[in-house]
């Protein structure tokens, strides 16, 4: 059994992980934001929104692999906790299996309804644009639904608390389109959207597999998946904890990612690129900060099934140093950003100077849940999260419409804003209701 879950070796891990994935993650931004550049080059501002528009709704489809990823990696790193090298083996197996027949039910679904669906009015494009659309969403959604299964390879790191190297893979994935795009450019190749698309699609999906081969034939060898290693009745606990997660998902999916929609739909593309841009930029602040907290996941599950909730509060204490110091980096962004625009984009974009301080107060306390969450995700006690963004979606919605029709996009960031003091509020009465074992109830489950 690889000794992975000892006190001194749970954190040692966290800040050797922390250090790696500064380096992988702080890549994957460098490449993110040169992507940007790239693409506006190669498209339009308008083409760009589309473009925009059409990766959101795929981040919505990413989802949809019901949530069996973060069910495997809890229930794996509860079962690598009680030193259970068989069980391992039969979730990792199970949870392969299961989401194989899931994959095929998605692409079926897809064959039956894209073709009854008007592209360009969802993403309020030129109707002539029509059939290109269509055309590139049907080979999207198709690769990504193909993703799904390779992608549990990055749960799986996850739960060996290995997330630097499920980071470098998603890196890695992002580097290679990068660089087919930027060398072909180069040789004065010119791309359609849809070229565009199949070629960010297949990046990932090459890496996945590739990833997953280097780790199911070396040192993980004894956890790779086998048919003989199949339980049905694991089905069930993956699948309860999964659909949880999945649930949180799908809420969390119309929270945070339809405001893209609202934003297109109420102000047009040309300010869905604005406000991506503008998001991207400060978001470099939350992808630092997901850095940060992301090794602790799994590390808080471990220290849960042991009783060692002293650990817990010392992360949360030092979580909240973090979460300061990302507070003044938004700062200093936010005033930066004029330099920082014109050196990414020169003159294809000025700075909204309103637009940039929302969507920084909207970071301020989002990275409060995300602080929180990474502990509440670990320990698995998430019912209260489900309802509580459920209700958020009912109301957000409805409100970014409202608030996107009087004030444009800036009305829209204002509805995330007040989701965002909504989020910073519940879970740490929550967490110390749990450290404290006075937990009941919904706050339990």
């Amino acid at each position: 059994m690889l000794n992975l879950f000892s006190k001194e070796n749970r954190t040692g891990k966290a800040k050797r992980n922390i250090l790696y994935m500064l380096l992988i993650k702080g890549t994957g931004i460098l490449i993110n934001l040169a992507f940007v550049s790239l693409l506006i080059d190669i498209l339009d501002i308008q083409n760009y929104g589309i473009w925009i528009t059409i990766t959101t709704i795929l981040g919505w489809i990413s989802f949809f692999d019901i949530g069996l990823g973060h069910g495997l990696r809890n229930k794996l790193a509860e079962s690598i906790a009680k030193k259970n090298d068989t069980l391992s083996r039969q979730y990792v197996s199970t949870t392969y299996i299961t989401l194989a027949f899931g994959v095929v039910g998605l692409i079926t679904i897809q064959l039956i309804c894209m073709p009854f669906i008007n592209w360009a009015n969802v993403l309020n494009a030129p109707q002539e644009m029509n059939d290109e659309l269509s055309l590139l969403v049907s080979w999207v959604v198709f690769l990504v639904s193909i993703q799904f299964l390779f992608k549990l390879i990055t749960s799986i790191m996850l739960a060996f608390q290995m997330p630097a190297f499920s980071s470098l893979i998603v890196t890695a994935g992002q580097l290679l389109a990068f660089l087919v795009i930027y060398f072909s450019t180069k040789v004065d190749l010119e791309f359609s959207m849809l070229q565009l698309g199949l070629i960010v699609s297949s990046a990932p999906l090459v890496i996945m597999f590739v990833a997953s081969i280097l780790v199911f034939k070396g040192k993980y060898k004894m956890y790779s998946p086998s048919l003989g290693h199949f339980r049905r009745d694991l089905i069930k606990p993956v699948l309860l904890l999964g659909m949880r997660f999945f649930s949180i998902q799908i809420t969390a999916m119309l929270l945070f990612q339809s405001d893209t929609i609202i934003i297109a739909h109420v102000a047009g593309p040309e300010s869905v690129t604005e406000f991506s841009i503008a998001f991207k930029y400060i978001g470099v602040i939350n992808m630092i900060f997901t850095i940060i907290s992301i090794p602790f996941w799994s590390a808080t599950t471990d220290a849960y099934y042991r009783k060692d909730f002293e650990w817990i509060r010392k992360t949360i204490n030092t979580l909240s140093k973090y979460w300061l110091l990302m507070v003044l980096g938004g700062i200093l962004m936010t005033i930066a950003a004029p330099f920082f625009y014109n050196l990414w984009l020169g003159d294809s974009l000025k700075v909204n100077p309103e637009l940039m301080i929302l969507i920084f107060i909207y970071y301020l306390f989002y990275l409060r849940w995300v602080m929180y969450g990474s502990i509440i995700n670990g320990i698995g006690k998430i019912k209260l999260q489900f309802y509580v963004t459920l209700i958020e979606v009912i109301v957000h919605i409805p409100t970014a419409l409202v608030f996107g029709a009087f004030w444009g996009v800036n009305g829209v960031i204002v509805s995330m804003i007040l989701v965002g003091v909504i989020n910073s509020i519940w879970p740490p009465i929550q967490l110390k209701k749990i450290l404290n074992n006075s937990a009941r109830g919904v706050w339990n489950k």
